[in-house]
């Protein structure tokens, strides 16, 4: 019989031990391909699945790191909300910080070591930035797919089959999709989406999130099998295996495609599903060059070549490019110009040529760029 309780579990996410990889039970009845509790990168964000494994790697040892401190947390009086603060500071942390986090006395300590380590700067989750060396900042050019994480530290509840408009269980042998932004239509209080679109404007490349199956009251074979993925995709692993009457949670990285942001839901047999999400992964916003301009101008007057250099760039500025200009009816007579470079921090500009009073300048266009003087 179907649990009609919407209140039967109050979970946030990872309150339950979790498992990154689920193989099917020995002897099932129904298998799954086993694998990692997440889909192949390259189903959905091909660019990011070099960010997206590296961070799966971080986000299984963040979560071994919380539950490490479940026992303790519950003796300290700790509501479950530590249990998406601590995480959420690990991800944001470099993973060089986590075994001083571990170590941490009490779950108090372990928080304010995690935030301590956090607040040092966020992490950007590449393969060439795995915490283990310096950070260094990126240049012009520079081809890196990168994906900030982004904590949503507010419950977040995106699916919940057992409340009201949540569709009820998914039945045996069938899949569901569920929307990044429509929780209200699928039983969730939290849209994904809205929850952090004012710290950066583009879709996820992937979700960080906890599924749980609950299976109280429904009959079905030990080993069935959940599988969530990207909605227009074909799953390859199992999100998690359970049995008849059990809750079981699971958290891992759901890769999105950034243009349908929708995943599904496969139920082997019958069960309730609740979906909440802890952060997300998204690419970071192109923003254009601050840039300034600097120049200096002269008129010859012997009658034979001139140069000109614009003033240097200010302090944090990096000379990026630069131009030449003579009086609005041109150059007069046989002068011309003959060069035009980069001078140090400044740019110069050669005239040659036998004519007086010729009025010219030199320009130099000044931007601030990643890994320049100055640049934070």
């Amino acid at each position: 019989m179907q649990s009609n309780s919407t209140n039967c579990l109050t979970l946030s996410a990872l309150t339950l031990a979790v498992s990154m990889a689920c193989a099917p039970a020995q002897g099932a009845q129904t298998a799954a391909p086993s694998g990692p509790a997440t889909r192949s990168p390259g189903t959905s964000a091909p660019k990011y699945a070099a960010a997206l494994a590296a961070a799966q790697q971080k986000l299984a040892h963040a979560q071994r790191v919380v539950q490490g401190f479940t026992s303790r947390a519950a003796a300290e009086g700790l509501t479950d909300a530590w249990r998406i603060d601590l995480l959420n500071s690990l991800m944001q942390s470099p993973e060089t910080s986590f075994d001083q986090v571990a170590a941490a006395a009490t779950a108090r300590d372990a928080l304010a070591a995690a935030g301590a380590a956090s607040a040092a700067g966020q992490q950007n989750l590449t393969s060439d930035r795995s915490g283990t060396t310096a950070v260094t900042p990126d240049s012009l050019g520079t081809d890196h797919y990168d994906l900030t994480y982004i904590p949503i530290y507010a419950s977040c509840r995106l699916v919940d089959t057992r409340a009201s408009g949540g569709g009820g269980p998914i039945l045996a042998a069938t899949s569901r999709k569920f929307g990044v932004n429509t929780a209200a239509a699928q039983g969730g209080t939290c849209n994904a989406y809205s929850a952090y679109f004012g710290i950066n404007n583009n879709p996820p490349a992937a979700l960080a999130v906890n599924v749980t199956v609950v299976s109280m009251g429904y009959s079905g074979v030990d080993g069935a099998y959940l599988q969530v993925y990207p909605d227009g995709t074909t799953p390859v692993s199992s999100w998690m295996n359970y049995n008849p009457n059990e809750i079981v949670a699971n958290a891992g990285i759901l890769p999105m495609t950034t243009t349908n942001l929708y995943f599904d839901v496969f139920a082997s047999t019958e069960t309730q599903v609740v979906v909440d999400v802890v952060g997300a992964f998204v690419a970071p916003n192109p923003t254009p060059l601050a840039c300034t301009q600097v120049n200096n101008s002269a008129t010859n007057g012997n009658g034979a070549g001139f140069t000109i250099t614009s003033p240097s760039c200010p302090s944090g500025y990096t000379v990026t490019g630069g131009s030449c200009y003579s009086s609005p009816g041109g150059l007069m007579g046989d002068t011309r110009l003959v060069s035009s470079y980069q001078n140090g921090g400044a740019w110069t500009c050669e005239f040659y040529g036998n004519t007086v009073n010729n009025y010219a300048g030199a320009t130099a266009t000044c931007c601030k760029v990643p890994g320049g003087p100055d640049t934070p």
